[in-house]
Formats: C-alpha cells, structure tokens, sequence
C-alpha cells in the first residue's frame, strides 16, 4: 500500500523533471488573476516583509493503454489550495545562503528571517485511483487485477496546518531576490484507501479498506516534488522596491510506461498543473 503511493509520487517526478523545461513557456501564457483567499490571520509586524502565499493544485486527467488487454490505467483528481501568510521581521546584513559571492559584504546583501506565525490553512479534495494486473507470485504470471483508490478530502472546509522552511535575501548589486518558499504540513483524519483484488480462477474480489495516516505535506498531493528548480524562487529587483509579486506555473504530468509479453506499452500523458504566488509588501 505505502510502496504504491510511494511509486505513483515517483511516476510524477520523472514526468515533471522531464517537463520542467516547458516552464518558462507556461509563464509566458496568459495566467488567470490572482485570487488571494480568506484566512483567519493578520500579520501584525511592524517592520519588515509581509504577505500572503497561495499554492492551487489542479489535476483532473487519466493515463491509459490503448492495447493493454488488462484495461491499465492511473486516474488522479486534486483540486487543493494551501494559504497563509509569512512574516520577515528579522533583518540580516549579509548573504544567508550558501556558496554566495561576497556574502559577507552588508552593502550588497539584505536578508530576512521569517518570525511571528507559523500557522497554515489547507482546503483539500484528493482522489486516487489505478487499475493494474496482478501476479500472485513472480513467476505465476498475470492471476488477476488490483484496482486501488485513495481518497482524502476536508469537505470544503479550511483545516489549519503548519508552515515552514522560508526566507529571502537580496542581492543589491544583481538586482536581484531569491526567495525560499514554505513548506505546508497538516493533520487530516478519515483519509481512505481501498484495495479491491479480482482473481480470474477461482473467481473471487476481496475488498480491503484501512484509513490513511493522519498527518500530510502539501507536497505529497501536489503530484511532484519540485526539488531544488522551486525550493528557491528568484526575480529581479529594484532599489527602493517596496512590494514583490511572484506568480509561477508549473506544469504536471503522469505518464507510466508497462510490460506486457516482453514489450513496453506507453500509456497515455495525464496533464495538470500547479499554481503558486506570493504578494509580500514592505513594512514600516
């Protein structure tokens, strides 16, 4: 059960490693506006960077076989927004990343610490699902199928969560700002999965559910894990600037290749997306 979840998360990096070339491209589309949701939180510093982050998943496809006699396929539908707002009271003179030029220069560099809340909200709405031929044994061949579907969902409601993993730095003689983006984590119970096993002979299904672990990471449901291309975002930035706003898409991707008699069958491209931005002002 853990090891399917685990290679369906895999499956997805593997699509999105080889996608995240088409990025740049995706931002050059026109986006549609930022909507920033409503949250049981203010920031309350009053110096410093403030501003509200917004993670939307968007996955609603299924990746198939057309000459698959075993009817393979791996569904995924995610509709889930992750929101909060971070606070940077704490101001560093000095480059805070490692392997910077000049780091110790406090002319050039302005960093800034993330303090005051911690809270994150998530609105969830996940459902899984796969059917896949079986082999009782290695070497038995195919005996029958497993089709397995995880559900998770918080009915529309905002649950609260954790963020964490978050700063930014400037570089004044780039012009430019990189800035680490927030990892979201909440608890969640009455999350589902299913197992329904049909043997071909002697004709039998057994079903089997079990409830999920309560506690999740945002990036185990936005179907990738984007690694070290998005653990940093960076963009240009102008002496005297007072607001930054960091809208970015990235494209997704579920595609699996199977065996059947020695050859490899492609199955189709599944195609979703995530959307994250950030509007973070200058205080006091």
């Amino acid at each position: 059960m853990k090891k399917y979840f685990q290679l369906l998360h895999t499956l997805l990096l593997c699509s999105a490693i080889l996608l995240h070339g088409m990025l740049s491209f995706a931002q050059t589309q026109a986006l549609p506006e930022m909507k920033l949701p409503a949250i049981d939180y203010k920031p309350t510093i009053k110096k410093g960077w403030a501003g509200q982050y917004v993670y939307q998943i968007n996955f609603d496809d299924t990746s198939t076989a057309k000459n698959d006699p075993y009817k393979t396929y791996y569904s995924v539908k995610a509709n889930c927004t992750y929101s909060g707002y971070i606070e940077f009271p704490t101001e560093v003179r000095g480059a805070i990343r490692v392997n910077q030029p000049d780091k110790y220069n406090a002319t050039r560099w302005e960093s800034w610490i993330r303090s005051g809340t911690s809270s994150s909200f998530s609105n969830v709405d996940v459902l899984v699902k796969s059917l896949e031929p079986h082999a009782a044994t290695p070497v038995s061949g195919i005996t029958g199928t497993i089709e397995k579907t995880m559900t998770l969902s918080s009915g529309s409601e905002w649950i609260k969560g954790w963020m964490f993993n978050c700063d930014m730095q400037i570089d004044h003689t780039e012009g430019k700002y990189s800035f680490a983006v927030p990892y979201v984590n909440y608890d969640l119970k009455g999350g589902k999965e299913q197992y329904i096993i049909t043997t071909f002979r002697p004709a039998k299904k057994d079903t089997v559910i079990k409830e999920m672990n309560t506690r999740h990471d945002f990036r185990d449901y936005k179907y990738v894990n984007t690694g070290g291309d998005w653990e940093f975002v960076t963009g240009n930035f102008k002496q005297g600037q007072t607001e930054i706003v960091i809208r970015e898409r990235i494209p997704f991707v579920l595609q699996q290749a199977v065996t059947r008699n020695g050859k490899d069958i492609k199955l189709s491209a599944a195609k979703g997306f995530m959307d994250f931005y950030l509007v973070l002002k200058k205080v006091g």
